[in-house]
């Protein structure tokens, strides 16, 4: 076993010498670079030491002293080349040449802060504007989701005619999760806004949005209490389902972070809930339904009623799973779509309708998807943009360096090595302008992160990480370096035969090196024009959404939210609070009218009712019609401001027990009354269930002008307003009081809270706000996009008029003896102004055609987000092009100007 041990031992003490070795090596070879002075001092006092014991050799040898030590010298040969040897020897000359070339381009361009200035800037912009976006992509499609398995985690949506039209309904994922054996687990969630006390010291009730979830959607997501314990399986059953579960933010800001909230009571629309969990911040905001955080999780337990047939129309609804392990998207989704037929031909509801799946990753971009792409690609315009504006920087840069390259060809610089003392200092710029970049991206990230619409939720946590700084320094590193290969490469092409014979005395571009300068400048115009074109159509866009014909009048307006606990209401107990909240609201002063509504926000309806229009003969499911449905007061259409076209408004003769009469819009007798009179016309709203076996008909009694109800961008679809106190089922919990008033802001929404409290001080006013903010908000999103394209249009702009006057005062400065020549011989000023502006009109000519291509090709990006006007609109892509040629005649008149101002004799002179 002893020599066994040792003989293993033994074999390996070469490894370990070698390792050794190398580590000393390493070792060395560092500190040779980064401790300089000390080496060097200590190899000349190594060297000196070896020369004088040399010395006392020869000495000792017989030579006289003098001998001896000039021996020494010649056997050492000098001084300074032993040391270069030894430098040679350590293996670390390259780097210490690229070392040197640094020092001495940081010294080169400081002796230009101007040059340098600009050209960091311009890099810097442009690495900036690139940064930031990929930051923003970063958080939106390339992190990691911060759940357990994420790349088995799907998402379930609804398919009407093969294209996505939100969630499914609760009773088909439970027919999917029963049926579905490419899915572990497939669970059903919602959102609701909820009356919630007792959170905190704070007693009096307040909206908050309350997730509805089973116990099993924290299991699929792979997360686990902080404290306490998931919902069981009962507890997610109707009338066992009072715990709550809240997230660690509401438990530190609320609660004081307390170890006993566990058990603690609160009260959700007035019913008793009891804290069993603390759960950990882990969900983004864009993973719920209505894109806002939830902080209080309750068990999703459906009342049986709602597990009835009739309310598998019922969608919108969201729904995770996880695929089993084995299994692709491309398998699950196969196998879903196949259930989703099969349940179409069992149940008529979803005979119009599909399923699929999508990988969770996938859907966290939402809305933003497209929007991202366009940003995108518009950063990279700016980065290409300012990467060519640093080259013809540089082109002109070297050629005024053209003396100081002669000498050092003439002193034995070969190109190669000219070359790379220039592409070093380019180097030096890059790396400057991507620090300098990487600061501008960190601004801009913390602005995006503060200031973005309530739509986009995904932007509240983008930051700067380790990997988007590295994107950042590479973009800049890799960009510096390869555009400033080309001017490099080219400034290191000297004839020195012909330099010598001209004396070094001036230096003119060829015409190649011209063609290039310019075709450089016009594809910086040509990216430009795409830029401003793009900016210019979102920006009308978001011009005619907010400036159309609603339909109705958003001026003096206001809506506000009420939620009404069933604990404390049944049906008659909304009706009459609906009569009364509405009674004292309109006896308010200044307010000239106010109703009280379910199922309609301003431009976005969303609650749908099948409905059947008796005599049409309407039995197919799949062809059935549908409406958006508001269930409100007689006042609806005064408050709204929206004119009747047919027939009469509805009255308060319309009462509970007098049979139901509604009101359609101009769409509903389009699509679907095919010509006939729409008075009187009858029509069933809703489906059958358990309790209504049969749907109530309402006749119709007038016709209103259509107004926006999908959508500031969609045209309106079918609505139909009834009453809610004939229509009980429809009279539901959820109300919006909207009123039409010429007070102000503050003085309407204290006068609604009094008035909500005096009828009861336990309900919470939530949402307030005008309904010009309601459609502002409808835009916010494009406006959003739009204004960001519009700070990348900008820079995009003022760097390709950068461009523009860099290229003609460049001309201007070479052609100088040319036109001091032009003006001794009696050209005019006026004339040589001409001459010199011609050049930027004929650069942004050339620029704004290939420009207008360019958008031409680019519009198609633009489909969908380009309201009122085509993407490709004639008007705005002539007048951008125009634009952008005026802009180069007066980025081109400053060095015109100039021109014409030189005096010839000094001119021809200075030749």
């Amino acid at each position: 076993m002893e020599s066994s041990v040792l003989g293993n031992r033994t074999s390996h003490a070469p490894a370990d010498d070698h390792a050794m070795s190398l580590i000393h090596t390493v070792r060395l070879r560092l500190r040779s670079i980064f401790r300089r002075a000390s080496v060097e001092a200590e190899l000349y006092e190594e060297l000196q030491t070896h020369r004088e014991r040399l010395a006392d050799e020869y000495e000792f040898g017989g030579m006289s002293r003098e001998l001896a030590e000039l021996a020494a010298r010649r056997a050492m040969r000098d001084m300074g080349v032993a040391m270069e040897e030894c430098r040679d020897a350590r293996r670390v000359g390259m780097l210490d040449e690229a070392m040197r070339d640094f020092r001495y381009g940081a010294r080169v361009l400081l002796r230009s802060p101007t040059f340098t200035i600009v050209a960091i800037l311009t890099l810097a912009l442009g690495v900036g504007a690139t940064t930031a976006m990929f930051g923003v992509v970063n958080v939106v499609a390339l992190q990691a989701l911060p759940f357990a398995h994420a790349d088995r985690l799907v998402r379930m949506f609804a398919l009407h005619d093969g294209r996505i039209v939100g969630g499914p309904s609760a009773l088909d994922v439970r027919d999917v999760a029963r049926q579905a054996h490419s899915l572990d687990e497939l669970v059903v969630y919602d959102q609701w806004r909820k009356n919630v006390a007792g959170i905190g010291s704070v007693d009096r009730p307040e909206q908050m949005v309350i997730g509805l979830v089973p116990g099993d959607y924290f299991r699929v997501l792979g997360i686990s209490p902080v404290m306490g314990r998931l919902f069981s399986e009962g507890e997610n059953r109707y009338g066992s389902h009072y715990v709550a579960a809240i997230s660690v933010r509401l438990w530190r800001d609320r609660f004081g972070g307390a170890r006993d909230v566990l058990g603690r009571v609160i009260r959700i629309n007035d019913e008793p809930y009891t804290i069993v969990a603390v759960m950990p911040d882990a969900i983004p905001a864009w993973l719920e339904q209505r894109g806002a955080a939830v902080t209080i999780w309750t068990p999703f337990a459906i009342s049986p009623t709602m597990w009835s047939e009739a309310s598998r129309g019922e969608r919108n609804f969201t729904a995770i799973g996880r695929l089993r392990d084995g299994v692709s998207i491309q398998q699950a989704k196969a196998e879903v779509a196949q259930i989703a037929t099969t349940l179409a031909a069992e149940y008529p509801t979803d005979r119009q309708f599909g399923l699929t799946l999508a990988p969770l990753a996938d859907t966290r971009s939402g809305s933003l998807r497209p929007i991202l792409l366009i940003l995108f690609a518009a950063v990279v315009f700016v980065l290409v943009i300012a990467c060519v504006n640093l080259a013809n920087l540089l082109l002109a840069r070297h050629a005024t360096r053209y003396r100081e390259l002669i000498l050092r060809t003439a002193l034995g610089a070969g190109r190669a090595r000219l070359a790379r003392q220039l592409i070093v200092e380019s180097l030096t710029i890059a790396l400057a302008g991507g620090l300098a970049g990487s600061a501008i991206s960190i601004a801009a990230t913390e602005g995006i992160a503060h200031w973005h619409p309530a739509a986009f939720p995904q932007l509240a946590t983008i930051a700067i990480d380790p990997r988007v700084f590295a994107f950042g320094l590479g973009i800049a590193v890799l960009t510096g370096f390869a555009f400033g290969v080309g001017p490099a490469w080219a400034a290191s092409r000297i004839d020195l035969a012909s330099a010598l014979r001209s004396g070094g005395r001036s230096h003119s571009a060829s015409a190649r090196q011209q063609r290039t300068r310019s075709s450089l400048v016009i594809a910086e115009i040509a990216l430009a024009v795409v830029l401003v074109t793009a900016t210019a159509l979102l920006a009308q866009s978001v011009q005619r959404l907010e400036h159309q014909d609603f339909g109705f009048s958003p001026q003096g307006r206001y809506r506000a939210h009420v939620y009404l606990p069933r604990a404390r209401y049944d049906g008659p107990a909304i009706a009459r609070f609906a009569a009364q909240f509405g009674d004292a609201v309109r006896a308010l002063p200044g307010v000239s009218a106010a109703t009280v509504t379910i199922g309609y926000l301003p431009t976005n309806a969303r609650w749908i009712q099948p409905i059947v229009i008796e005599g049409a003969g309407q039995s197919d499911a799949r062809n059935q019609p549908t409406t958006y449905l508001t269930a409100g007061d007689e006042w609806y259409l005064r408050t709204m401001g929206i004119p009747l076209r047919a027939g009469r408004d509805l009255a308060s003769a319309d009462l509970a027990d007098r049979p139901p009469v509604a009101l359609v819009n101009e769409s509903f007798v389009r699509r679907y009354l095919n010509g006939q009179r729409p008075i009187g016309q009858r029509v069933r709203v809703g489906a059958a269930s358990d309790s209504t076996p049969v749907p109530p008909t309402v006749t119709i009694v007038g016709v209103f002008r259509d107004a926006k109800n999908d959508g500031l961008a969609s045209p309106p679809q079918p609505q139909l307003v009834a009453l809610g106190r004939q229509l009980p089922q429809f009279d539901i919990e959820f109300k919006d009081i909207v009123i039409a008033t010429n007070a102000d802001r503050r003085t309407v929404e204290a006068a609604l809270r009094t008035s909500l409290a005096s009828i009861d001080p336990d309900l919470p006013l939530a949402e307030f706000s005008s309904l010009d903010d309601v459609v502002a908000d409808a835009v916010g999103g494009l406006r959003y996009t739009a204004g960001l394209l519009a700070t990348f249009a900008l820079l995009g702009l003022v760097l390709a008029a950068v461009g523009t006057y860099g290229i003609v005062a460049y001309g201007v400065t070479q052609r100088t003896t040319e036109i001091g020549v032009r003006m001794a011989t009696g050209a005019s000023p006026a004339r040589i102004l001409w001459l010199i502006v011609r050049q930027g009109v004929q650069l942004g000519l050339l620029g704004s055609a290939a420009g207008v291509a360019g958008a031409l090709v680019a519009g198609g990006a633009l489909t969908g987000q380009v309201y009122g006007l085509s993407p490709f609109d004639p008007l705005t892509i002539g007048s951008v092009a125009g634009f952008l040629i005026l802009t180069c005649v007066f980025a081109s008149a400053i060095p015109a100007l100039r021109a014409s101002r030189i005096n010839p004799i000094e001119a021809m002179r200075a030749s």
